[in-house]
């Protein structure tokens, strides 16, 4: 991948896999070609180095003949093997596509891996630097408002880059129920359930991440947060991306933690050969020494782009000597606006961006996430990934539902309808256990509904409590609807709790349809019976299942509007 940031570094190369094929009886001519695409199918050589006939020479590091033409920059090259010479220069390009050389004392295929040139790249700067955007561009979460991301020097297609990359956000999101080995195990399986390798890539990945002595141990008990982060690296590896990025990978954590986080990174860069780009505030001494490069940024601009040992030279060349106590970017970091003064300004055509019209400033004060905004963020992270449908997590997340609301509903029934004293039949307590339930799920669509939206739980707490006020106070409970003004009378058919009320009314008043409720004059005279009541409502037993058919209604409605919420959500993501 190539942009106006990085200019001369092929920082996605992801392992080349060579493929040889071998034809002993006409020819010793080999061919080789990759075995899947790559995110870039780059080789890198000297100029007018020939890899035609010499490439077998490279791979067992025998000096390449004196014919071959050479500039004089590189004859220093000519008793190195490929790896190193790759190591060494990496500024020029010859995209590969199908290659001959002549090997006829090899026999097996060969699997040559390249070596990316940039392992670990860190994007430094302060608070507000614009570290996470920058991220959010290269994970293609985000569009920049100018210019343009290239790939292999094409636009960069969000479709493509989420197949060969993989973005871990800073805040992580994991069931906390599971163990460590079932959350991979889960994951895995909902990657590939067809393959039979998932508990030797779970122990495989356990052991890289160092955290098989965790295996057993629930998420929500026994881990700490730098353990728990090298979790959520660990579930976006089970794709073998070609690029991992990670925004604040170290956020929250305290030196130790830290560092062994940077230090799983530096060895899955290392044994896997991948790319990875991090953003972190301030790392420590430890922490530099583990990177290869560095992007520091200030107020959204590029300071400096290089290798750490690089930066000590940059400060001396703007005048600046790195004092004894500091290293190079604690010390520059300090000095960030004095750097950005000496840094001329680029040259630009174009007028500048125009002042917002308006500026908004909100408060919210967040003491306890919601369980519902934890499975969103999980779920929004998952499906951006492929991992799976939208379709299978509604079904899903319904079936599951289910027969847990409907435990709920008969525990409610059992201890309140006999304690009350309702209409003593089996039949009517079944229909009351079958309405609790129906309410139960309406109520689940439309608190999933809300949540799918809702910015924080406490704003979709107070939407839920408004709104929930409004149809209780309308249901006809408070109100009759004869003294609702006829402008109000559509909020009365738009509650909920009125179709509720009516089926639950229905199921006890026609139990005692000839029993009279209300007596007058020493008991001889009947002034209000249970068909009096049903009548008031306008109301009678042929409305018994038309009441659950509506409850029923809105229960698929709103699971309708949380579908399509969702679509829009994940599709915003994936921008």
């Amino acid at each position: 991948m190539r942009s106006g940031l990085f200019p001369q570094n092929n920082l996605f190369l992801k392992p080349l896999t060579l493929r040889y094929h071998y034809t002993p009886q006409n020819s010793n001519s080999w061919r080789h070609s990759p075995t899947h695409l790559l995110p870039t199918l780059s080789l890198i050589f000297p100029l007018n180095l020939s890899p035609s006939s010499h490439l077998h020479r490279l791979l067992h590091g025998t000096p390449l003949p004196t014919t071959t033409t050479t500039t004089t920059k590189h004859q220093n090259l000519h008793n190195n093997s490929l790896l190193n010479i790759l190591h060494q220069i990496h500024h020029h390009q010859l995209p590969l596509q199908t290659l001959h050389c002549t090997a006829s004392h090899l026999h097996s295929p060969r699997r040559l891996p390249l070596r990316p040139p940039i392992p670990i790249l860190a994007i430094v700067g302060p608070s507000g630097a614009g570290k996470s955007t920058l991220l959010d561009i290269l994970a293609a979460k985000t569009s920049p408002t100018s210019g343009s991301l290239l790939l292999n020097s094409s636009p960069l297609l969000p479709s493509v880059f989420r197949k060969i990359s993989a973005y871990v956000p800073q805040h992580d999101a994991c069931l906390p129920l599971l163990t460590v080995s079932e959350t991979f195990a889960f994951s895995a399986t909902l990657l590939n359930p067809k393959n039979p390798n998932i508990s030797s890539i779970v122990s495989s990945l356990l052991s890289e991440l160092r955290l098989t002595h965790l295996a057993h141990t629930r998420l929500a008990h026994g881990l700490s947060g730098g353990e728990l982060r090298r979790v959520s690296i660990g579930l976006s590896l089970l794709n073998d991306p070609g690029v991992l990025i990670l925004d604040e990978p170290t956020s929250g954590l305290d030196s130790a933690s830290a560092f062994n986080v940077i230090h799983t990174l530096r060895s899955v860069a290392d044994s896997r050969h991948r790319t990875v780009i991090l953003s972190i505030h301030q790392p420590s001494f430890k922490i530099l020494s583990t990177i290869d490069r560095i992007l520091l940024l200030s107020k959204g601009a590029v300071v400096h782009h290089g290798a750490v040992s690089s930066l000590e030279e940059f400060l001396l060349s703007k005048g600046k000597t790195v004092p004894q106590q500091l290293n190079a970017l604690e010390y520059a970091m300090e000095i960030l606006d004095q750097i950005q003064d000496i840094e001329p300004k680029p040259k630009t055509s174009s007028p500048p961006p125009p002042p917002p019209s308006e500026i908004t400033t909100s408060f919210s004060i967040r003491y306890k996430s919601s369980r519902i905004h934890e499975i969103l963020t999980l779920y929004t992270r998952e499906t951006s990934s492929g991992v799976y449908r939208l379709s299978s997590y509604l079904i899903a997340n319904t079936l599951v539902f289910m027969p847990y609301l409907l435990a709920i509903a008969v525990l409610y029934s059992v201890s309140v309808y006999f304690l009350v004293g309702l209409c003593s039949t089996w039949l009517a307590f079944a229909y009351f256990v079958l309405v609790i339930w129906v309410i139960v799920l309406m109520a689940n669509s439309f608190v999933l509904f809300l949540s799918s939206f809702a910015p924080n739980y406490i704003a979709g707490t107070s939407l839920l409590t408004i709104l929930l006020g409004c149809f209780f106070l309308f249901s006809g409970y408070f109100i009759s609807t004869e003294s609702l003004p006829k402008y109000w009378l559509f909020m009365h058919y738009l509650s909920m709790y009125k179709y509720a009320l009516d089926a639950l009314l229905i199921n006890e008043y026609s139990c005692l349809v000839s029993k009279c409720l209300i007596w007058f004059d020493d008991n001889k005279t009947c002034m209000v019976s249970g068909r009096d009541v049903l009548e008031k409502r306008g109301l009678h037993g042929g409305q018994r299942w038309k009441n659950i058919s509506i409850l029923i209604g809105f229960f698929v409605f709103y699971r309708v509007l949380w579908w399509l919420v969702l679509i829009r959500r994940v599709s915003r993501s994936k921008k």
